[in-house]
């Protein structure tokens, strides 16, 4: 049974976008750049614009993506709110971005082409400059 908790949202938040809550206790896109932005605590369910309530998936099947690969682990993206579907495009992403460093966040597991498990582990510092 998914656990599900809402808030308010402090940007346009779109459902599937993985979110982190600020001190503040409002919901933003997530994202690996720091360390803050990577503590996602779930998926959005539903869209809404800053201010409206927003659904948050936090431990369960998540579907609506696509080029996911059953078994793989997925991760946040550094593009806000993103997920990547391996380790090898979270890197690419990063190295795209000229980044030296990011954070790590597992998100999940695949289990089909478009949907993972929700599994969320705390963000853990990358140093990608000799990889």
């Amino acid at each position: 049974m998914a656990s599900l908790v809402s808030f308010r949202a402090g940007q346009n938040i779109a459902a599937g976008d993985a979110v982190t809550v600020t001190s503040s206790g409002l919901l933003f896109k997530a994202s690996s750049v720091s360390e803050p932005t990577a503590r996602v605590v779930g998926l959005a369910i539903n869209s809404g614009n800053a201010q409206d309530l927003i659904t948050v998936n936090k431990d369960s099947y998540f579907a609506g993506f696509s080029g996911l690969t059953p078994g793989e682990r997925v991760y946040l993206s550094v593009t806000s709110g993103l997920i990547n579907p391996s380790y090898e495009t979270w890197l690419s992403g990063v190295k795209n971005l000229g980044l030296l460093s990011a954070y790590m966040t597992n998100l999940g597991s695949a289990v089909t082409i478009s949907g993972f498990a929700i599994e969320i582990n705390k963000p853990f510092f990358v140093n990608t400059s000799g990889i």
